[in-house]
């Protein structure tokens, strides 16, 4: 594969290959024209290799979308493309049957499934450029990553709702480990003023994108020993609730730090609340929602 770092290199770089090939080939007088017919196929076999490699992985995301419109019949179509509304997985996919699809595609969603997409077969897959070895060699200086034999989160993949579903249920997921104690320290709305910036970052950090297909208000929650199963209690009612990762680039499996709960239509006036992690809860405060 040609790379771009070198394109101003190239034309010389072509033509010193062309001058070795052929004075190669011009030390055999017998086997003078079999022998530059070799080297160059051969010099120019790696090259076309990649390319088409790039080719594939630029149009995979087509392919995946012509398959699914040929064959998907009746089913809807769900996608982990970009994060959805304020949904975690399990609730997402609960809208829709067990036969539906999903197409899932470069999704911050991908890195929390990972364990459970491990072991579901996809109904149909294409490759992607973060699994080509062209991006691979362009891009291994700053971020020392190698995602070519990772096909989970290069390709784009076609699965069973149902699949998934069963996949990511309770009894088959690894558990966080949880901190020895949870702090709640303060519950506030999130300002709908920030909803009316079309700032893509801050839409993404409230899981609000363009357009919303919700119209229920979300609180942010702050606090200490939070994990991905921690949940939101408002006058004992469990709120869908999400870990808020944007918050200050805080990743930490057992340490995070902010979560983003959905309000109910029917909560109104004030609340006690407390966040519910298994068996622990964390202290209770007052909130209210007016």
């Amino acid at each position: 594969m040609f790379f771009r770092q070198t394109s101003v290199l190239q034309p010389f770089l072509f033509m010193f290959a062309a001058v070795f090939i052929v004075g190669t080939a011009g030390r055999s007088a017998r086997f003078r024209w079999p022998l530059l017919i070799l080297m160059t196929l051969v010099a120019g076999a790696v090259p076309a290799m990649r390319a088409w490699e790039v080719f594939r992985a630029h149009s995979g995301f087509g392919t995946v979308l012509q398959w699914v419109a040929e064959h998907k019949a009746n089913r809807k179509i769900c996608w982990l493309i970009t994060r959805t509304a304020e949904y975690r997985i399990p609730e997402y996919f609960a809208l829709f049957s067990p036969d539906d699809w999903v197409v899932a595609y470069n999704s911050l969603y991908i890195a929390a499934m990972k364990p459970a997409l491990a072991g579901v077969r996809p109904l149909y897959s294409a490759p992607g450029l973060w699994g080509t070895n062209a991006v691979y060699v362009e891009t291994f200086a700053s971020i020392k990553m190698d995602y070519r034999n990772d096909a989970i989160d290069t390709e784009t993949r076609v699965y069973r709702v149902g699949d998934l579903t069963d996949a990511l249920s309770p009894d088959r997921q690894p558990r966080f480990p949880t901190a020895e104690s949870i702090e709640l320290s303060r519950v506030e709305l999130i300002p709908e003023v920030e909803f009316t910036v079309l700032d893509p970052p801050r839409l993404l950090r409230y899981f609000r994108p363009l357009p919303d297909p919700l119209t229920t208000e979300r609180v942010s929650v702050t606090g200490n020993g939070f994990t991905p199963y921690s949940v939101l209690v408002l006058n004992g009612v469990r709120l869908p609730t999400r870990v808020d990762d944007f918050r200050d680039q805080v990743h930490s499996s057992t340490d995070y730090q902010a979560l983003i709960a959905t309000l109910l239509t029917d909560l109104h006036g004030c609340a006690d609340a407390f966040v519910q992690d298994g068996k622990q809860r964390s202290n209770a405060i007052h909130f209210c929602l007016d």
